[in-house]
């Protein structure tokens, strides 16, 4: 059994590797649609979705990692769906791969958590059990690809809200316990990786602390409910304190400029958190210039070495959200279509893709390229027929 001092000088080494190996993310939820759409699943690392990210396919990945990202991070799944390849080729290509649980268990499903008063155990330890079979272990350990599970995005908004903390970090501990089951049930044998949670930039008015500081709020009452499952309600089946102490991250999401960080956020979190890295998963000011503004961001990630990196929000543009949200995307959807595909059972076309202009007329693919040190393409290219890339629907299956 190791000591509190031996457990305090392995995580100062995992602090210590995060600040010098960088994540410089994209996050990926490509929709794929030029309008308001629906689609039964939005599970884009799926097979069925692979005519996207797939190298025979639009070839996304591997234009994520020319853009010069080490990392992809992605939003919903179906746990009855493999991810194996979409794994397996993030490997080949040196990304990392930052997964998150869907929404399904949290609030969408018949017997969601809200139904359960917030106690997700049985609702994710299934859902959990069905994401280690289909791809996230192989042979008893995670998939090398894998970074680190994101347990929910913005607990803080939707569980039920800010002004419940008790309620979202009971389902934060309840999801967390039940995929610590998950692990024991599949037979982890390997290291397990670290969780994290997404919440907002917002202030937790409802929260005992930092009741003015965006972020830190949620972050320190999830912190002492960990460390005392009872305050919100729960009795966990595992110790909780151990896995918040070696295996969980802070993580957030922010549209705030990067000049503002340091001021708003991180001088106190290095103080209140000094032994717990922290990343943002969703990264974009879009009102500012683009390039000059991740350039600020990744030498604050410098600076600030609990800081392990950021994920640019987003991969391209969605249409099926429309207002604000389409000031996000680095890239929008063109008229030619690489190939059409089956999508669980509806046809969609993989559209080229075209680069986005941000509010100062960058090219925001060619920004965050030089700002993550990537390759400057030419973009043209994207939208002319290659006859290496399947076709049809009926092509497009060979490819999966």
């Amino acid at each position: 059994k190791r000591s509190l001092a031996t457990v305090v000088a392995i995580r100062l080494v995992q602090v210590a590797a995060s600040a010098s190996e960088i994540i410089k993310g994209i996050s990926y939820g490509p929709m794929p649609c030029k309008q308001p759409c629906f689609v039964s699943q939005d599970d884009f690392f799926s097979q069925s979705a692979k005519p996207m990210w797939g190298e025979r396919g639009r070839g996304d990945l591997k234009v994520i990692k020319q853009l010069g990202a080490n990392a992809v991070r992605l939003y919903g799944n179906n746990p009855e769906n493999t991810h194996r390849d979409f794994l397996d080729e993030a490997q080949e290509l040196g990304l990392r791969v930052i997964p998150g649980l869907s929404d399904y268990d949290f609030i969408q499903s018949p017997e969601n958590c809200i139904t359960s008063d917030f106690n997700c155990y049985q609702q994710v330890r299934r859902s959990y059990q069905g994401l280690l079979q289909k791809g996230f272990l192989q042979q008893g350990r995670y998939h090398p690809a894998l970074h680190e599970i994101i347990v929910i995005n913005e607990p803080d908004l939707k569980l039920p809200g800010i002004h419940e903390p008790h309620s979202f970090c009971r389902g934060i501990l309840s999801a967390v316990d039940a995929m610590l089951d998950a692990e024991k049930d599949m037979n982890l044998t390997g290291p397990g990786i670290n969780f994290t949670v997404a919440f907002s930039f917002a202030v937790c008015t409802g929260c005992p602390e930092f009741s003015s500081k965006p972020a830190l709020g949620q972050m320190a009452i999830l912190r002492a409910a960990f460390l005392n499952p009872e305050l919100v309600g729960y009795s966990p089946k595992n110790n909780m304190t151990k896995f918040y102490t070696e295996r969980f991250h802070n993580s957030f999401n922010t549209a705030n400029p990067a000049a503002h960080l340091p001021d708003m956020f991180l001088a106190t979190y290095h103080q209140e958190f000094p032994r717990t890295p922290v990343m943002i998963q969703e990264y974009h000011n879009p009102h500012g210039e683009v390039k000059k503004d991740l350039m600020e961001m990744l030498q604050i990630v410098q600076d600030f070495p609990l800081l392990n990196g950021l994920s640019f929000f987003e991969f391209h543009k969605r249409y099926d959200k429309g207002g604000t949200e389409l000031d996000f995307g680095m890239f929008q959807l063109g008229d030619f279509s690489v190939t059409n595909f089956d999508y669980f059972g509806d046809i969609f076309q993989a559209w080229c893709l075209v680069p986005a202009e941000s509010k100062t007329g960058e090219l925001l693919p060619e920004a965050l390229a030089t700002a993550y040190g990537g390759m400057h393409m030419d973009y043209a290219e994207f939208c002319v027929p290659d006859p290496r890339k399947a076709r049809s629907a009926r092509e497009t299956a060979s490819i999966c």
